[in-house]
């Protein structure tokens, strides 16, 4: 079981959470007012204020848990309304205060609270909710070593009767038999305290919020009485508890799996020991990293007791790593005693460099149990017996330390510190004096022995029966899986079955459909072949329609053309008129200015010929002729121009470049350059004839 001094209930909140919905109570409209409230309904008070933990917790706000509930505590009425809901309630305020405080550390004056109320004349504490505040005092005390006020509060709560709510005695027997098994080495009346908690499990069907470390306690409280099959059934059922319910806050689940492999290893069944530390590594690095610590110095003993010392050293040197620096110093000198046991064990040669560190441990004892300090006395011993000049000291130690394992019943401690002092007194030359521990030496050997032989039976035992019910378990698996099996043959037959049957019919509908289609086709086709047969019918009419429009175009473009030869010999006289009037006016000029006159002219000339309606006529024309022509001739070049529109007319007209150049009103030269420039665009190579490119232009199709 968990060696701490901070008990930590965390348990299941959504059985709360159930029950909170269930609750029909009205709530009232001040809530902030907490003792009006639980004056009118206390229920639905606490089942409020409850239902905040989880949340809080989870947030680590544990300052504002512990004003909370203290707050609650505080303000609870002399007689509050209320039934069994509100006392059980009560009891988990009273653990999430405790809990608080213990998350901070506060543990000097931690029991002012719960002792100023038990000592007040408040009726509902002083009656009704007195098991739970004497519980929770002895949680508070227990948390400070003050083992007396453990056993006087111990006693006290003994002699109270049962209550009449199975959940609150489960919660609170379990609370004290903890808090005096671990002040006293009896577990006598800590066994019949949790005996009388798991029957109050039982009663509660379920419903006490805890059961995981009511179960875990139990198997631990069997194993510590020698009692291990008990105990590996109780711990058992705590682990299946937990599993079921993975959401629990805490570390239950990690208690369990340390328990349980304490168990296995007492049987020295060291393999399920380990495996089952394992399992509690795993969930200490999921849940709660602050237990890591304990886990790694379970697991170095777990490879102690098997031998394997080098890894007993490793996995105790993790557990100092994982450490918290706010750990409570009984685990920081704990984990450093452990790290000394193993360290002798692997390099029994290199003891005596543990002195510092035995001296560094003893300087402060106070926060030791009796046990880790007598085996600190006696690594202490053994360290100074290897210290030339300090063999006296050391034997001492040793003597100390047998002494005090003697008084405290200790028989493991009695045996291994026996095996060095026995060594010690014939090293430092007193065999004598073996005599005086030698009778307790071998008694409790012997007793340990037997003790020993039992665990063994047992443990053979144990691994008899946990390999039978694996057998059993194989073999229902496999006759489960047989059945599943079968099942699933059937299933696949009489799947096939029906999908056979649904492919056939499938076939036959997807038949009659495409017989269907056939028809249907054949009915289009038909169809299709008169509707096409008069579409051609209407086609050749518009081509005869076409034709005759040709034929018309075709007359019009001659007449055009006429018109034009005859407009360019118009062209011409006039250019030859022009010119010789140029030629007059020249020989008046001087040079530049004669040079300004042609262009003018020339510019009037282009002009006319541009700007004519005779231009907008002769495209009229030519698109009637070759509607088709301009469309292809940008498609293969966007970029062609108006003038190079022309042209290409043009010289599909079979126009020379004199005639183009009187045409448009340019010279041959400006011709030729617009017939280069029209080449590179449509990009014409060296040798290609522009006009055969043209002319095939026209003679392609183009859609």
């Amino acid at each position: 079981m968990t060696n701490k001094h901070t008990l930590l209930y965390i348990f299941c909140f959504f059985l709360c959470v159930a029950l909170t919905g269930c609750h029909r109570s009205s709530m009232p409209v001040d809530r902030n007012n907490i003792r009006e409230w639980l004056s009118q309904d206390a229920d639905s008070c606490l089942w409020y204020y409850t239902s905040h933990y989880t949340t809080l917790l989870k947030e680590k706000r544990y300052r504002e848990i512990e004003q909370l509930y203290a707050s609650v505590l505080r303000a609870m009425p002399e007689r509050p309304k209320g039934g069994k809901n509100m006392n059980y309630l009560m009891g988990w305020v009273l653990t999430y205060y405790y809990n608080a405080l213990m998350y901070q550390d506060k543990v000097d004056g931690s029991e002012f609270l719960t002792d100023s109320l038990l000592n007040s004349s408040h009726p509902y504490y002083a009656q009704v909710l007195r098991p739970e505040l004497l519980a929770h005092s002895c949680k508070f005390y227990l948390a400070q070593n003050q083992m007396k006020e453990v056993d006087s509060i111990g006693h006290l709560f003994l002699s109270l009767p049962p209550t009449d709510d199975p959940r609150r005695d489960a919660r609170t027997w379990h609370i004290m038999a903890y808090s005096l098994e671990f002040c006293s080495i009896d577990t006598k009346t800590p066994m019949q305290l949790m005996e009388h908690a798991v029957e109050s499990c039982r009663k509660a069907e379920g419903k006490v919020g805890n059961e995981g470390e009511i179960y875990d306690y139990m198997g631990y409280l069997y194993w510590k009485n020698g009692e291990p099959e008990k105990a590996i059934t109780a711990i058992q059922e705590a682990i299946d508890w937990y599993t079921v319910r993975p959401g629990i806050p805490g570390d239950g689940l990690i208690d369990c799996y340390n328990d349980l492999s304490q168990v296995y290893a007492t049987l020295e069944l060291y393999d399920k020991a380990i495996e089952a530390n394992t399992l509690a590594v795993e969930a200490s690095k999921k849940l709660d990293k602050w237990m890591l610590e304990e886990v790694y110095r379970l697991r170095a003993a777990c490879f102690s007791n098997a031998g394997k010392k080098d890894s007993a050293l490793f996995y105790i040197q993790e557990a100092i790593k994982a450490t918290p620096k706010s750990a409570e110093n009984y685990f920081n000198l704990l984990v450093r005693i452990n790290r000394l046991d193993y360290y002798y064990a692997a390099y029994p040669d290199s003891i005596a460099g543990q002195l510092d560190e035995c001296c560094r441990l003893l300087k402060d004892t106070t926060d030791i149990d009796p046990v880790a300090q007598n085996y600190l006395y006696a690594y202490y011993g053994m360290a100074l017996l290897r210290t030339p000049g300090h063999e006296q000291e050391g034997v001492e130690q040793l003597e100390r330390s047998f002494r005090n394992f003697q008084t405290s019943h200790f028989p493991e401690g009695i045996i291994s510190v026996g095996d060095e002092l026995i060594r010690a007194y014939i090293q430092t030359g007193i065999p004598d004096r073996i005599l005086s521990i030698y009778s307790l030496y071998t008694e409790t050997s012997d007793s340990l022995r037997h003790q020993a032989r039992a665990n063994a039976a047992i443990g053979a035992n144990v691994r008899y029966e946990t390999g039978r019910k694996e057998q059993e378990n194989l073999i229902l698996a496999a006759e489960v899986s047989l059945k599943q099996r079968t099942l699933i043959f059937t299933w696949l037959l009489v799947g096939l079955l029906f999908a056979i049957l649904l492919v056939g019919g499938m076939y036959m509908r997807q038949r009659q459909r495409f017989l269907r289609q056939i028809s249907n086709a054949r009915l289009s086709q038909i169809s299709g072949l008169l509707q096409a047969q008069q579409e051609l019918k209407e086609k050749n009419e518009s081509l005869l329609e076409m034709q005759e429009e040709l034929r018309q175009s075709n007359g019009a473009l001659f007449k055009a053309k006429q018109e034009l030869s005859q407009h360019n010999a118009s062209l011409t006289q006039e250019l030859h008129t022009t010119s010789s009037r140029l030629n007059e006016v020249s020989s008046r000029l001087d040079a530049v200015s004669k040079q300004k006159v042609v262009t003018d002219l020339r510019m009037k000339i282009s002009t006319q010929i541009f700007n004519s309606d005779k231009e907008a006529e002769f495209r009229r024309s030519f698109t009637a002729f070759y509607p088709d022509y301009i469309p292809a001739l940008h498609r293969l070049n966007p970029d062609i121009t108006r003038t190079d529109e022309l042209i290409a007319m043009l010289i599909i007209l079979e126009l020379s470049s004199d005639e183009i150049g009187l045409t448009l009103g340019i010279s041959r030269i400006g011709v030729n350059k617009a017939r280069s420039r029209m080449r590179k665009r449509l990009g014409l190579a060296s040798d290609a004839k522009l006009e055969d490119f043209l002319k095939g232009i026209w003679d392609s199709p183009y859609p």
